[in-house]
């Protein structure tokens, strides 16, 4: 997304260096990475009915697991329809577990060319509070 960001402001005559990238960052601080990356699954399976986030994830290279939760969830198969999306490729776009793990993830788009990484922290609702104290403390100046 960042080549195209820059192919746009090259397009519109603008030095892409002086373009400031933003970008959300999912992830959560946490002792149960397991139970973060399965709620960050479950919440994402519901973007696979909008369009323009199926367009997203297809540039993601995640189109195929998205057509599979909506075809699951049209079978009637709801509580199973967010297993379609594979752990390995939640973990490239969020991070779950260990402060380091999130510093290094934010180190990883900042190298990409993010000025501006978001911290957006995400976790099951039983420990949502707690994960999300832990996830800013951690991230504090990454």
């Amino acid at each position: 997304m960042i080549a195209e960001v820059r192919a746009g402001a090259e397009q519109a005559g603008r030095n892409p260096a002086d373009v400031e990238i933003a970008i959300y960052l999912r992830m959560c601080v946490t002792e149960d990475a397991d139970k973060a990356l399965e709620s960050f699954k479950r919440e994402l399976a519901g973007y696979a009915f909008v369009d323009s986030y199926n367009e997203m994830f297809a540039r993601y290279g995640l189109g195929d697991q998205f057509a599979e939760v909506r075809r699951l969830w049209r079978e009637g198969k709801r509580d199973d329809a967010y297993k379609a999306l594979s752990d390995a490729d939640m973990r490239r776009i969020g991070a779950f577990g260990s402060a380091k793990s999130a510093r290094d993830f934010v180190a990883r788009f900042r190298a990409a060319g993010v000025n501006h990484p978001v911290i957006f922290p995400i976790g099951p609702g039983r420990t949502a509070e707690r994960d999300f104290q832990n996830t800013m403390r951690a991230m504090v100046g990454a």
